[in-house]
C-alpha cells in the first residue's frame, strides 16, 4: 500500500464548507475554554462518515450487522470517554485553581490583608473584580497547556 492509498481528495460547495468551518470555530471555541487540542478536519469528516456508517448499518439488515454495531458502539464509546476525560480534566483545573486561590488568600495575610469586618470582606467576595483572579487563570491555562504537550 503506497502512503497516498489513504488520501481521499473531493470538492465540497461552499455551504458545506461553511458548516465544516462553523463546526471547526465550535470545536476550537470548547477546546480553548478546556485547554486542549481541538480536533482538525480529518478527525471531524471522520466522525462525520461514521455517523453516516452507523445511520445506513441500521437501515440494512446483513450478516456482519453486529460485527459492525459493535465496532461503531466501540469507536462511540471512545469518543465518550473522551468527552468525559475533558470533563474531567476542566473539574480538575477548575480544583487546583481554587486550590491556589484559597492559599493565596488565606497564608498571605501581608499581601492581603483580611478587612476589618466581615460585612466588608462579603462585600470584596461579591461585588469586586479581582486581577488576582485573572491571573490564576493565565498560571493555570499555561500550566495545563504545558502538561498536556508533555503528554
Amino acid at each position: 500500500m503506497s502512503k497516498n492509498d489513504n488520501v481521499l481528495t473531493v470538492r465540497l460547495s461552499p455551504d458545506m464548507l461553511l458548516k465544516l468551518d462553523e463546526l471547526i470555530g465550535f470545536y476550537e471555541e470548547e477546546a480553548d475554554r478546556i485547554g486542549m487540542r481541538p480536533p482538525g478536519k480529518k478527525e471531524i469528516v471522520e466522525d462525520a462518515i461514521r455517523d453516516l456508517y452507523y445511520k445506513k448499518i441500521n437501515e440494512t439488515r446483513d450478516g456482519d450487522v453486529v460485527d459492525r454495531i459493535n465496532s461503531i458502539v466501540e469507536d462511540r464509546v471512545n469518543v465518550s470517554m473522551n468527552n468525559l476525560h475533558r470533563k474531567i480534566d476542566e473539574l480538575l483545573y477548575l480544583t487546583i485553581k481554587n486550590d491556589y486561590g484559597n492559599k493565596l488568600i488565606y497564608r498571605s495575610p501581608s499581601i492581603i490583608p483580611p478587612p476589618p469586618k466581615i460585612s466588608d470582606a462579603i462585600e470584596i467576595i461579591v461585588d469586586e473584580r479581582s486581577g488576582w483572579n485573572d491571573a490564576l487563570d493565565e498560571f493555570m491555562l499555561k500550566r495545563m497547556k504545558k502538561r498536556k504537550k508533555e503528554e
